[in-house]
């Protein structure tokens, strides 16, 4: 996929490699090379068709893997506001982020 990237900076495949790169790089741990991969699918792509997952996906390496709510919440408004079915899934987050911020379960 980097390789793609680097010889087809413009391809024609190049929402798709920036997406299937971010997944692989997140599955892989490599969680800053995701976030880049991710936001510059964002950048280019802000209307595109994996923009909602790419949103829940950053919210979650925010949340779980970087401890980083505030970082997460512009993600958690965006799905909120473009995906109905994602909204559930938003909403946990931003819950696990009032709950770190407390301390515990409430």
């Amino acid at each position: 996929i980097d390789e793609y990237l680097k010889i087809f900076p413009a391809g024609s495949h190049m929402d798709e490699g920036l997406y299937l790169g971010g997944v692989a790089s997140s599955r892989s741990g490599s969680y800053k090379k995701a976030r880049t991969m991710f936001e510059a699918y964002l950048a280019k792509y802000p209307k595109g068709t994996q923009a909602p997952q790419v949103h829940l996906t950053l919210a979650k390496l925010f949340v779980m893997k970087m401890s980083d709510c505030a970082g997460a919440s512009k993600h958690i408004k965006a799905i909120k506001a473009k995906s109905k079915v994602m909204a559930q899934e938003a909403s946990k987050l931003e819950s696990q982020c009032v709950k770190n911020k407390t301390g515990g379960e409430q």
